[in-house]
Order: structure tokens, then C-alpha cells, then sequence
């Protein structure tokens, strides 16, 4: 009887570290999963700041071309002003 009740704790005691195990396993995982997606997103920021910086950096170069031909076209408007005034 003594065997048979021994026998039945340690089952229980078994099951119990077994759950307590597989608990520990689980958030393991999880935090595991949870590194690997914080460290995923650390080497996306840079991408995607270097993207930015880039497209920034394309826009401002594009500025640059816009201002000059706007000026050119203004210089050109004026002379072609002052060249049909003086016509006149």
C-alpha cells in the first residue's frame, strides 16, 4: 500500500515538473520570438533611415535643379522683355 501511494506521488511529482517544464519552455519561445522580432525591427530602422536620407538627399538635389531652371526661365522672360521694349 505504502509502495502504490509512493508510487502515485511521484507520478503526480513527475506530471507536476513535466507542466512546470513545459511552462518554462513556452515562455522561453515566446521570449525568444520576442528578441528575434527586436532585432528584426533594429536592423529595418537603419534601412529605412537610409532610405530616408537618401530620398531627402534625391529631393533636395531635385530642389537645386528646380530653382535653377526657374531662375534661368526668369533671366530669359526679362531679357526677352527688355529685348521687345527696346524694340519698341
Amino acid at each position: 500500500m505504502d509502495h502504490e501511494r509512493t508510487k502515485e506521488e511521484m507520478e503526480y511529482q513527475e506530471q507536476f515538473f513535466k507542466d512546470h517544464i513545459k511552462i518554462i519552455h513556452d515562455a522561453s519561445t515566446a521570449e525568444g520570438d520576442k528578441i528575434k522580432k527586436v532585432q528584426q525591427e533594429q536592423q529595418y530602422h537603419p534601412v529605412k533611415a537610409e532610405r530616408v536620407a537618401k530620398f531627402m538627399k534625391f529631393e533636395d538635389k531635385e530642389m537645386e535643379e528646380f530653382v535653377t531652371e526657374n531662375k534661368n526661365l526668369i533671366r530669359t522672360h526679362e531679357d526677352r522683355i527688355a529685348a521687345l521694349r527696346h524694340k519698341y
